[in-house]
């Protein structure tokens, strides 16, 4: 029995122009910015449970990556899958040239918004003195302020300006965006009232001590000032009269040797106090001779006054007292200026000592130690107490 050949020049011819009615390159479902980063198609699969001629689409190794608009500024990427379309083929999947945005993968990039900072230079400040606002800004059209005491206005959108400190100040600045957005931030400091005032509801008012309250006990909690008027005191030394010098020298010091047998020498101790002390508030302290800041005090030689250590430590007395460079007593190791107070030397009086720089640390227990000291030969020191007001 005679079997026909097949025809390799009609599979040929079949062959060609199956390709020439490829249809053209399709994109189905992507953004006009889109791109294709990525091009390696999957290879083809069997049909499965698709028929001939049937179609479906498969995710592919290619990733997709359309722009993401920014209200302000900045750049964002979103990155989706690719799936291809393919067709069923002679029990296998051949790809079709159309493609579609597939599952979201991520986003990359970031959009800056409109941002504000603000800050005054100084959290604290004396009042009457001016404090400076700094503050800068991101993606914001305008911008503006208001205080509490008053001031207020608009604002360039980056740079400073004084804000007088007559009370506790706080300020609110509000940004706007081209979008209408706002944006707020609030900034504050506070003012130290300083000598004669108190604070009432952040405002400096007049101060005067009305009755002076005896603080019993080993430690000294010193309440604010208020209208009431009352102020502290504690006795810190017993009088000791005009007398040779006598008691226990202190090994921490080295000062004047007033007896003349050498330069410098270790100073008697003719009283000390060691005590705990909290400030709640602004007042000003004085070393006085009684319970109020009207009788004057005594020394000879010099009072050493100890805040935290021999870096925190002050000595107030006469000239006299100094065995260094005509001015420096040593303290553990530490020079320390004589500051003479109104001290002459050998033996002075004076009104009372103010001693406030040494007191401005609030709302925090430190140590307040304090020696009356002598330099030999003759001593003197007459009652002290420390008197807050």
């Amino acid at each position: 029995m005679l079997h026909s050949r097949p025809s390799y020049s009609l599979i040929l011819i079949l062959t060609v122009l199956s390709f020439q009615n490829c249809s053209k390159v399709r994109f189905s479902k992507l953004a006009p910015a889109a791109e294709i980063v990525q091009a390696s198609q999957a290879p083809p699969r069997d049909c499965q449970n698709l028929k001939s001629g049937e179609t479906l689409f498969q995710q592919i190794t290619d990733i997709l990556e359309e722009p993401v608009a920014c209200p302000y500024s900045g750049s964002k990427t979103a990155r989706y899958h690719v799936e291809q379309k393919y067709i069923c083929q002679d029990s296998f999947l051949s790809p079709l040239q159309e493609k579609r945005k597939g599952q979201y993968i991520d986003t990359i990039g970031t959009c800056s918004g409109p941002n504000l900072n603000a800050a005054f230079q100084n959290p604290n400040v004396d009042v009457g003195y001016a404090n400076q606002l700094i503050w800068s800004s991101q993606n914001l059209s305008s911008l503006s302020f208001s205080c509490n005491n008053g001031e207020s206005g608009s604002l360039a959108l980056n740079g400073s300006r004084a804000v007088v400190a007559n009370q506790d100040t706080k300020c609110t600045l509000v940004g706007r965006t081209v979008l209408g957005e706002s944006i707020l931030r609030d900034v504050e400091f506070q003012v130290f009232c300083g000598t004669g005032t108190y604070k009432v509801n952040g405002r400096c008012q007049a101060f005067s001590c009305q009755s002076y309250v005896d603080l019993a006990g080993g430690g000294l909690d010193i309440p604010a000032r208020t209208s009431a008027g009352i102020c502290y005191y504690k006795k810190i030394f017993n009088a000791i009269p005009y007398s040779a010098s006598a008691g226990a020298f202190f090994s921490q010091v080295i000062a004047a040797d007033h007896t003349m047998a050498s330069l410098s020498a270790e100073p008697h101790i003719m009283g000390s106090s060691d005590l705990n002390v909290i400030m709640r508030g602004e007042r000003k302290v004085k070393l006085s001779g009684s319970a109020n800041t009207t009788s004057p005090i005594l020394v000879d030689n010099f009072f050493l006054i100890d805040l935290g250590g021999p870096t925190k430590s002050f000595v107030y007395g006469t000239a006299d007292s100094a065995y260094k460079n005509g001015n420096l007593i040593t303290y553990n190791g530490v020079d320390l200026v004589v500051q003479s107070g109104g001290f002459a030397w050998g033996t002075a009086t004076v009104n009372a000592l103010d001693v406030s720089s040494g007191f401005q640390t609030l709302n925090q227990s430190f140590k307040f130690k304090a020696w009356a000291l002598d330099c030999g030969a003759f001593a003197q020191v007459s009652d002290v107490y420390v008197v807050f007001e």
